[in-house]
């Protein structure tokens, strides 16, 4: 590979096959094939791990998420500055046509992202999933009982698929992610605790889709790494 030095190179390159700058990862050439299977597209790849070039498509666009659902733009809604006036203006400004072509294409996009928002959040809050003590695993090196980051992502892609109807959603692609493995003279402490976290969050989320609303979904669900 090149760049064989660089970390985020490598990333890139695991993610997408190219060093850092490549366009299209894995995630993205499923979801450019899988898409029309989808209502509403903007919904076929997503990320609950930030922005990533495995969820990018030449097609399709990455959706990115976190544990509380997809994140709202400020400043649109209720009261700005103490004014509903003004927020309506705002967003009226924002998401509106215009005769110049790079306000116009702005005002697209950020009008795609607030109806995305809206249509995602509605699907994803009524969507639940267990959480709670399920979510902690067991540290070896201490044995004490510890949040695991893993899981918790990987119960939002959970409650995602839970919400797939209400998002227009048959086949998806989503990205999780976790660091910690360049471990350097660290190793023999940390493996075990990073395996140890893999191992809870993959048995979480088996369990979970096991039980999920409309039934199980463990043969309709390929999770790899």
């Amino acid at each position: 590979p090149q760049a064989l030095g660089s970390h985020n190179d490598q990333q890139s390159t695991w993610q997408a096959l190219g060093p850092e700058g490549v366009k299209i990862g894995w995630g993205g050439h499923l979801g450019d094939l899988v898409a029309s299977s989808n209502t509403n597209t903007v919904f076929t790849s997503i990320s609950v791990s930030g922005n990533a070039v495995f969820s990018a498509g030449e097609t399709v666009f990455q959706y990115q998420v976190g544990g509380g659902g997809a994140t709202q733009i400020g400043g649109l809604t209720g009261n700005l500055f103490g004014s509903s006036t003004a927020a309506a203006t705002l967003k009226n400004i924002v998401t509106g046509t215009n005769a110049h072509l790079f306000a116009n294409e702005y005002g697209a996009i950020v009008k795609r992202s607030v109806d995305a928002q809206a249509t995602f959040q509605t699907a994803f809050a009524a969507s639940t999933v267990p959480g709670g003590a399920a979510l902690q695993y067991v540290q070896p090196s201490t044995n004490q009982t510890q949040n695991n980051g893993l899981a918790q992502q990987l119960q939002t892609v959970a409650r995602i698929i839970a919400a797939r109807n209400g998002l227009g959603t048959k086949r998806q692609v989503f990205f999780v992610s976790m660091g910690g493995f360049d471990t350097h003279d660290g190793q023999n402490m940390n493996q075990a605790d990073l395996l140890a976290r893999i191992s809870h969050a993959l048995g979480y989320f088996d369990t979970a889709l096991a039980g999920l609303a409309g039934g199980d979904m463990r043969n309709n669900v390929t999770l790899f790494t």
